[in-house]
């Protein structure tokens, strides 16, 4: 368990280091330009034409797979990765809030929520952390209600959130992982509501 959660770090890295780059193709009629978002540009197209274009995304996204479907403003990035069959869907912001979603499609992870905290928490503890567990509920746009806990650690004015949801489906099961180590970002605290009222997992 802790190997996966260890790819927070690796996700934060890969985020920083994928900004700002000219990711996006478009091409019309056979011509191509590299585009970043939000950035405006100049396509010459073979017959002379100039055209001025400019990518821009949406400020709230759709993610939608055989399991799991939720929105999430564009602002956070957004990654994948599959380990040792369990995938992990990472979203965070720039200031390190996030959540991630663990995708189990033979087990139920019903009772991996404490082990799921420990693991979390463990090094901030050695660190001097002092934790306050509370059992938390969520009800989901379904009218689902998902039970789980919630660990928050303070040390002198510093507060982190880790809350951990278990969610049991047909066939396997999800858990859901939020984490908040800056309370005071309005902007990502309403990101968690987008989750919230838009989460939907798929039995």
């Amino acid at each position: 368990m802790k190997y996966f959660l260890l790819c927070l770090s690796v996700f934060i890295t890969f985020i920083v280091s994928a900004q700002n780059k000219k990711n996006y193709l478009l091409e019309i009629n056979g011509d191509t330009v590299s585009l970043s978002l939000n950035e405006p540009s100049i396509l010459k197209t073979a017959n002379g034409q100039t055209l001025n274009i400019k990518l821009k995304q949406k400020e709230i996204l759709t993610y939608s797979d055989e399991m799991v479907s939720f929105q999430y403003p564009s602002a956070f990035t957004l990654s994948s990765k599959v380990y040792e069959d369990v995938e992990q869907i990472v979203c965070l912001s720039g200031s390190g809030n996030g959540f991630l979603i663990q995708k189990y499609k033979d087990i139920n992870p019903e009772n991996m929520v404490d082990l799921m905290l420990s693991e979390m928490i463990e090094e901030s503890i050695d660190a001097g952390y002092k934790e306050k567990k509370i059992p938390v509920e969520k009800t989901l746009k379904s009218n689902k209600t998902l039970s789980g806990k919630q660990s928050t650690l303070t040390l002198d004015d510093e507060t982190n959130i880790y809350s951990v949801f278990p969610v049991k489906i047909k066939k396997g099961g999800l858990i859901i992982v939020l984490v908040i180590v800056d309370p005071s970002d309005e902007a990502d605290m309403k990101a968690y509501d987008v989750l919230w009222k838009t989460l939907e997992p798929k039995n």
